[in-house]
């Protein structure tokens, strides 16, 4: 069914607050209903919804608006894109329409338009479906290797700890040597432009189209609606060649690594229940983590986090607790994202990883681990002080110096009081 106005028909045709309702827990109250605000602090609901009006307002940040209002906020995307995701839920079709001002004379350059559009819109989505298909492909070829529990690649994965259940809810696939993706490509006629532009195929420099992944696992990446829009992938322990251990989607119109969470499809709703995230440095920490039953861990895509990914973290939790490695390239990309995360007003801690453990991977394997059942975390900045304490209470002025110095250097994005207090301590 086709309608003119879709936004009337969209909203007439959804209940506000069951949409709001799988978004965050709504409590009654009256005539209306209420919920810890996504979009700021919020300690005590202040997110008023009004069945009747069909609206929402916050008394604690003063954010309202309508249900696109709402999903548009909540998922960082465009109220446009807010309406298309809405549409689809109520099943309504969404027809282009002219706007009123535009008219007669102005029509055939709107059809031109629309059909460049609706041609771009075309690409992407067909795009995205070869991204879907790709992502099948290897996630079948692996579970066929599997089956023969000797093979190398089996064999890493059950050293890895990785069961069958695990690989499956990450669509974990395997890429094999001798261009399994040309091939198919070739065979079912697809467009090989198309695959080279999701970065699924590469060319040579005399413009042969090649499979860009080649006897390397590969992880699917997704966005919030899980829908695929890259890879990572990593190279087995049996390879001695020198070859990159990890390579990855480049920059795409599907994929824009700054804005990304690997595991946010999965981890949002465990994340809102907790009201923290922990960030770690790889892919295979947020693995393991899940499969120990930290389900709200998440890994961003390159070695620095951006402030676009805290920007759409920030409307499910402002509470991060940070797990990176155990060296000092780990400890170093902690106290840089501690500060960027603290000036945007996130509650920042450290999760306690043993000395002996290079990574949260590696800890959360341990008989360590086992023995405690959970992960252990600190305020940053204290977690900092106990590391510094050498330093600090050292009887060498220099020394001193630069620990007092570099301590202050994390205060800088801390409001008022809590500098003060970090100053007298």
């Amino acid at each position: 069914m086709t309608f003119q106005n879709p936004w009337q028909e969209v909203k007439d045709s959804l209940d506000i607050t069951e949409v709001i309702a799988e978004y965050a827990r709504v409590k009654p109250a009256g005539a209306n209903y209420k919920i810890l605000c996504p979009f700021h602090r919020d300690k005590n609901p202040s997110l008023i919804i009004s069945p009747s009006k069909q609206i929402w307002h916050c008394f604690g940040c003063g954010a309202g608006g309508d249900v696109f209002g709402f999903v548009s906020q909540y998922n960082n995307i465009s109220k446009k894109e807010a309406l298309e995701m809405l549409a689809k839920k109520a099943g309504i079709e969404i027809k282009p329409t002219l706007k009123p001002s535009q008219g007669l004379n102005n029509q055939k350059t709107n059809k031109e338009d629309t059909r460049s559009d609706k041609k771009t819109i075309s690409r992407f989505e067909k795009g995205s479906k070869y991204l879907e298909f790709v992502t099948g492909i290897y996630h079948k070829l692996l579970l066929k290797i599997l089956k023969d529990r000797s093979h190398p690649v089996s064999q890493y994965l059950i050293k890895r700890g990785l069961d069958l259940d695990i690989i499956k809810t990450f669509q974990i696939g395997y890429a094999p040597r001798g261009g399994v993706m040309i091939t198919l490509a070739n065979q079912n006629k697809l467009d090989l432009e198309l695959l080279f532009e999701i970065a699924v195929l590469k060319k040579t420099e005399s413009g042969e189209y090649r499979d860009k992944f080649s006897d390397r696992l590969t992880f699917p990446i997704k966005d919030p609606n899980s829908k695929v829009v890259g890879f990572t992938s990593r190279v087995l322990d049996y390879d001695q060649t020198d070859r990159p251990k990890y390579l990855n989607t480049a920059a795409t119109n599907w994929f824009n690594k700054s804005k990304i969470w690997y595991g946010f499809d999965l981890m949002r709703v465990n994340i809102r229940q907790e009201n923290k995230a922990i960030l770690v440095e790889g892919n295979m920490d947020v693995i393991a983590s899940y499969a120990a039953g930290i389900q709200y861990t998440l890994a961003s895509q390159g070695t620095s986090f951006t402030t676009d990914q805290l920007k759409i973290l920030g409307y499910t939790t402002k509470n991060i607790e940070l797990a990176f490695d155990n060296d000092n390239a780990g400890k170093l990309s902690a106290k840089k994202l501690f500060k960027q995360a603290s000036e945007m007003g996130f509650k920042v801690n450290q999760v306690i990883i043993p000395s002996e453990f290079k990574d949260l991977d590696e800890y959360l394997k341990s008989s360590t681990f086992k023995a405690e059942n959970r992960l252990k975390s600190m305020p940053f900045l204290e977690y900092i002080l106990s590391q510094n304490l050498v330093g600090l209470t050292s009887k060498e002025l220099g020394m001193q110096k630069q620990a007092v110095v570099d301590f202050l250097d994390l205060l800088t994005g801390l409001d008022r009081l809590d500098q003060e207090f970090y100053n007298k301590k």
